[in-house]
């Protein structure tokens, strides 16, 4: 049997080094994949477990927590393109609460639920500085004021009461920003979710290969 150090060549052409444990993965341990996407970190009977950074092929890059071989727990995603989310990870979703700096530098601060942002948070827009509270739900959940409806099938929707916080903002200029981003950061939003489930079923197809 595997035990202790040593270096193994798989069929796909991936190659572990790293620790052994009663011939499984167990320790630290650095994997490279055929496509060169390359984990190194902690395992935990032939998963990913622990403390760990995955670069994924596509420029993905995500540094945290996992947990029998899913991304869970406190961890930062960094998207190819320099779009960065950093908080709470539940079962390789965005799930509790996060931070997600945009390409333009806009920041969403708030609660996320199965990847999507969800109840109350903030913006924070990097030109102007403006903080907008703000609150979103997810479809088929119950709407926080009577007398809406909700037909729309898994997208994001924004309540339209929002506060302006801060000063030297004109208000209705302020408010007419802020309507103008809410339908961007809704598909922008939509967007990153498909970009992280994507980047997520390439990881555990390739994890289902070893």
């Amino acid at each position: 049997k595997r035990n202790g150090r040593g270096v193994m060549h798989f069929v796909s052409g991936a190659e572990y080094d790293g620790e052994w444990v009663e011939n499984e993965r167990s320790g630290h341990g650095v994997m490279k994949y055929k496509d060169s996407s390359c984990y190194e970190g902690q395992w935990l009977r032939d998963l990913k477990h622990g403390y760990g950074c995955f670069q994924f092929a596509s420029g993905a890059v995500y540094t945290g927590q996992w947990f029998e071989g899913k991304m869970h727990g406190q961890g930062t995603y960094t998207y190819a393109d320099g779009q960065q989310y950093t908080g709470e990870f539940d079962r390789n979703l965005k799930s509790g609460f996060g931070s997600h700096k945009y390409v333009s530098e806009d920041q969403w601060d708030g609660v996320w639920v199965t990847d999507e942002p969800h109840g109350s948070g903030m913006f924070i827009f990097a030109q102007t500085g403006l903080r907008v509270e703000s609150h979103f739900i997810i479809a088929g959940d119950p709407l926080p004021q009577p007398g809406k409806t909700n037909t729309a099938t898994r997208t994001l929707r924004r309540e339209d009461k929002l506060k302006i916080i801060g000063d030297g903002e004109d208000s209705a200029i302020a408010a007419r920003s802020v309507a103008d981003n809410a339908a961007q950061v809704s598909a922008e939003a939509r967007k990153l979710t498909t970009k992280i489930l994507d980047d997520t079923a390439k990881l555990l197809g390739l994890i289902e290969d070893e």
